[in-house]
């Protein structure tokens, strides 16, 4: 695994674990609006992040015969 994989795994592993408090917060009203830009702010940090990964990764090959947006042949 690539040293960038394992910190994006992390990263996701970290805002997992808020993801229950900031939901239960937001709806309960009681979610300080720091906290919020906070969370935000670690959202935008793994969308960085996935999207660095993603840039660096090999394309995906692509099936000769078919376009992205057709869909699988029936059996």
């Amino acid at each position: 695994m690539k040293r960038q994989t394992g910190e994006l795994v992390n990263a996701l592993h970290s805002v997992n674990r808020h993801v229950p408090t900031v939901a239960t917060g937001l709806l309960a009203g009681t979610l300080p609006v720091a906290k919020q830009h906070e969370f935000a702010g670690l959202l935008i940090q793994l969308g960085n992040l996935l999207h660095q990964h993603a840039g660096d990764s090999p394309p995906e090959p692509r099936h000769a015969l078919r376009d992205d947006g057709d869909a699988p042949p029936s059996p």
